[in-house]
């Protein structure tokens, strides 16, 4: 079709997009030229697209990543503290049963002491 009516005039209702490639910048007089600006535009701005959505994906990636290490850390720290949780209540427990020992010791010795004293007063 652009062979057949390449040479036209260029379409008023269309913009001329600006490219970043300024090796494909040219004046636009005619039909054929404009598309060539429109194609080349495309293929700009989809190959950014394509880019954005590689570096947002990579980004993902990393923040995924990021936070697998996070969350690796975090239950290290929970397993440690959980841990640290057991020997407390180890500690507690024989804290507990040497009191008990202690308790039973006095009212043993108490025990006695009294008998003995019932034993003297009687």
């Amino acid at each position: 079709m652009l062979q057949h009516v390449g040479n036209s005039e260029p379409l008023r209702t269309i913009i001329r997009r600006v490219l970043l490639n300024q090796e494909h910048m040219q004046e636009i007089n005619t039909i054929e030229k404009q598309y060539d600006n429109l194609y080349y535009a495309y293929n700009e701005l989809s190959n950014e697209y394509k880019g954005k959505r590689l570096q947002i994906q990579a980004k993902q990636m990393a923040g995924l990543h990021h936070m697998h290490e996070i969350e690796q850390q975090l239950d290290n720290e929970i397993y440690q503290l959980n841990n640290r949780l057991q020997e407390i209540i180890t500690k507690l427990r024989g804290i507990i049963q040497d009191m008990h020992k202690i308790n039973d010791h006095f009212n043993e010795v108490g025990g006695r002491q009294s008998g003995r004293g019932r034993r003297r007063g009687h």
